[in-house]
């Protein structure tokens, strides 16, 4: 029983090369979370009068915004997200929350306009007083653990018909 798999062989490499390219960065990379005050999954002894995000490229006032919640979801932020006047870069966002802040865990929901039209959101909580269970992580857009399983798999797939092939012969 001789099966021809011989067309296998160019969509191996097509999908190989399809993965490869689905998870090279582009040019005009996405403003990216970077750092926070508070950090994310801090800590702090008194509540913050402001939360400050950095991000990894410039964004934009118009269609960013940061939301602070506190454990029972109420916003405990005053709307007030905008650029940092002091950063000439462009890359921090800055809302004031509102006074006398109790101790608790919070949760921060961002989301950022970069100049490129692209915007990325993600969440973090920090505790003022004593930490409490179920800290989030930083989240964003970062997609690259797929598309690295996935590239690993299509080449061994296409390996593994290369050596039946040759098995075959």
């Amino acid at each position: 029983m001789n099966q021809n798999y011989s067309w296998l062989r160019p969509l191996g490499v097509l999908l190989v090369l399809a993965l490869v390219a689905l998870n090279t960065p582009l040019a005009s990379a996405h403003a990216d979370y970077t750092s926070s005050v508070p950090a994310a999954n801090a800590t702090v002894a008194a509540a913050p009068t402001q939360v400050v995000i950095v991000f990894s490229e410039e964004v934009q006032a118009e269609g960013s915004r940061i939301v602070v919640k506190d454990a029972s979801g109420a916003a405990v932020d005053q709307g007030n997200t905008a650029l940092d006047k002091s950063d000439a870069s462009r890359t921090t966002l800055v809302v004031s929350l509102k006074a006398g802040l109790p101790n608790g865990s919070y949760t921060v929901e961002w989301t950022n306009a970069s100049t490129d039209g692209h915007s990325e959101e993600g969440s973090f909580r920090f505790t003022i007083g004593t930490p409490t269970p179920g800290s989030l992580p930083q989240t964003g857009g970062d997609t690259q653990l797929p598309l690295l399983v996935l590239l690993s798999a299509g080449a061994a797939l296409s390996a593994g018909w290369q050596l039946r092939r040759r098995a075959a012969r």
